[in-house]
């Protein structure tokens, strides 16, 4: 065990809860793009390519084009702004921390342009603050913690660096297709009237490089906005799509409907569903909580800019009318994607540890019901070799029988609705199948549903049956986890001003002999694992770590060093039968040091989850589109 043993696994101490999260939280976007059965007029297609070029807003002003663009209409206008279908709906997201040319200019002051078509224009950007704890950061939004649920003693929460300026874990954002495929000139950079601030040099394998500038002192903005929320009213627009919930909880769905195509303002799907049933103190006294009943994702608050509308989401568990246990989530939603934001937090180790401690043996599922997509195709990574085609018919194949009983997906799932628009989840999750962390889930049963069948129904459905389902159940908790999250009990983590800190909490615990728990199930991981001849040497253990660790959503070169941290660390310290995590901690400490490498960086780790909604995955199928999520768009940032 090293690092990645501990900082990566708190941050998903309930895989089933994440992707309940996940699933809950993502589905707004589900109406991408469709298909009408008539195609646009060669002119209107040449009109809207044109406009294109030259303006980020124009795909509003042409809604009429394209309700009636078909497939591959939509396929080629793609390709003609020299974009692939993944980079087409992806936001470039620069973190001040990563980029310190940047880092520290006044806000308000800043804007982004890039040259479209002749001119040299503002395109729409968005510069979102976040707080100390990781979440986005709302003026006049109070964040109470665990155990005040009702906010009886208000806590407005400060932002991670200065108010108003872009630093520490603030986060630019704008859309990689908007950047210009021309570089300004100085005379038109002159001409803005403004200071540059930055060059942005955008790359990706196969493309063409992209061009943005970061500017300060110039007022004019694009009028583009590709998504729009109103908390209070539980509603959401986006390009694509129209939304509706009730504002009590986005769980409870009451509509999702495509704004194109010739489902245009038809619902696409039944709803979602979650329930736990879990011993509440006591295994034996259990309970039943759902979405409909007891548990409530509220949107509290939201940062709605022209590029991504991220919204606070307060998740709230009621017992006998009683709120038990609550805590916040980052839900971004984009054009045509659904992410949730979730950021290495300490403090969020109290609400893990406070939530283990209420609920005792839990079976979860979470799930999501389509409905009228008969003929869509749906397939997962880890049965995509597998023969037969998993059909949505009403019948349950082989394929699909074989979905149905799979313990983690691998890397990617996918359906294609056969109506434009289709549904892929990159599994970012830091679970490699048959990896380190994989192996940690002891004690965890999962498995992933897979469901096409008119009489399989849910309580509170408004189109019976399952057509189909999506979702995973999960029944226990990871004994590593209640161990790890049971050995903070004697640590104040929301007065920890670093990971560094917790480190060496976690190493003078050790010291006291105060961890023995956990060193043993660690150890009995080992043990496990040494017996099934995955491993023999701490060399074995370290090759399995990292490939956790590629998993995971660092900057390449973060990436590397945190992987070599994680070897070196269980070369020096690491044993295969005789682990100690404070012996372990010690020598990372000491190896970074040497290093130069900051552990407190990992506070700003993004470990997004992104459900996408494309129009289509491309001819390399979603293993290749996978390739793209997992290589995405690299931003090269230099001084005028």
């Amino acid at each position: 065990m090293t690092l990645t043993h501990l900082f990566v696994l708190p941050a998903s101490p309930r895989p089933s809860a994440r992707w309940l999260a996940c699933l809950l939280l993502a589905l707004p976007l589900l109406a991408s793009a469709a298909p009408a059965p008539t195609a646009a007029s060669a002119a209107e297609m040449a009109q809207l390519q044109y406009e294109l070029e030259r303006d980020p807003a124009a795909l509003n002003r042409f809604r009429n084009v394209l309700v009636r663009m078909n497939e591959a209409q939509m396929a080629q206008a793609i390709t003609n702004t020299g974009n692939s279908h993944f980079t087409w709906m992806y936001p470039m997201i620069l973190r001040a921390q990563d980029f310190p040319v940047l880092a520290g200019q006044y806000i308000p002051q800043m804007s982004v342009m890039a040259v479209r078509g002749d001119q040299l224009v503002p395109i729409p950007f968005q510069v979102d603050e976040f707080d100390e704890r990781g979440l986005i950061f709302i003026p006049g939004v109070q964040t109470p913690g665990i155990f005040n649920p009702g906010g009886l003693i208000k806590r407005e929460r400060k932002t991670d660096g200065v108010q108003g300026r872009f630093d520490n874990a603030d986060e630019l954002v704008f859309m990689f297709r908007d950047a210009g495929l021309r570089e300004a000139t100085a005379a038109e950079i002159a001409g803005t009237r403004g200071k540059l601030l930055a060059r942005v040099e955008l790359r990706r394998d196969g493309l063409a490089t992209r061009y943005a500038y970061v500017m300060q002192w110039v007022t004019r903005r694009s009028t583009a906005d590709y998504v729009r929320v109103d908390i209070r009213r539980g509603v959401a627009q986006t390009t694509m799509a129209d939304i509706e919930w009730n504002p009590d909880s986005m769980a409870m769905l009451r509509k999702i409907a495509p704004r194109v195509g010739p489902s245009n303002g038809k619902n696409i799907v039944d709803g979602v569903y979650g329930e736990v049933s879990t011993g509440l103190m006591q295994k034996d006294l259990r309970f039943s909580l759902n979405t409909t009943d007891n548990i409530r994702l509220q949107p509290v608050g939201v940062k709605d800019g022209p590029v991504r509308a991220v919204m606070l989401m307060k998740i709230r568990i009621f017992y006998m009318g009683m709120p038990v246990f609550h805590d916040y989530l980052n839900v971004a939603l984009f054009e045509q994607g659904a992410s949730l934001l979730a950021r290495v937090r300490l403090d969020s180790l109290d609400a893990a540890k406070y939530f283990i401690n209420l609920i005792k043996e839990p079976r979860i599922e979470a799930s999501i019901d389509f409905a009228n997509l008969d003929g869509a195709e749906s397939r997962w990574h880890v049965v995509n070799d597998a023969d037969g085609r998993a059909i949505v018919d009403g019948k349950m194949s082989p394929i699909e029988e074989t979905m149905n009983a799979t313990r983690l997906p691998g890397d990617w799932l996918w359906m294609d609705s056969k109506r434009g628009w289709q549904f892929f989840f990159s599994n970012n999750f830091a679970f490699e199948n048959g990896g380190m962390l994989d192996s940690f889930l002891d004690g965890m049963d999962v498995k992933m549903v897979y469901e096409d069948d008119p009489a399989a129904t849910r309580e509170g459905e408004r189109i019976p049956g399952a057509g189909p389902r999506f979702g995973v159940r999960t029944a226990g908790m990871p004994t590593i986890v209640n161990s790890l999250l049971t050995s903070f009990r004697g640590i104040d983590l929301s007065g920890l001003s670093g990971v560094e800190d917790l480190m060496d909490q976690l190493i003078l615990l050790d010291d006291k002999n105060k961890l023995p728990r956990l060193n043993q199930n660690i150890n009995f991981v080992h043990q496990k694992l040494f017996d099934e001849g995955k491993i023999k040497t701490v060399d074995d253990i370290a090759d399995l770590l990292v490939k956790d660790i590629n998993r995971l959503g660092f900057k390449p070169d973060d990436k590397v060093k945190i992987a070599n941290l994680a070897r070196r660390t269980q070369q020096r310290a690491g044993s295969v039968d005789n682990f100690r995590i404070g012996e372990a901690l010690r020598a990372a400490r000491e190896i970074a040091a040497d290093e130069g490498y900051d552990f407190n960086k990992l506070q700003y780790a993004m470990l997004d989850n992104t459900l996408w909604f494309p129009d289509q995955v491309g001819a390399g199928g979603p293993a290749a589109f996978d390739r793209e999520v997992r290589n995405p768009p690299v931003a090269i940032v230099t001084p005028p």
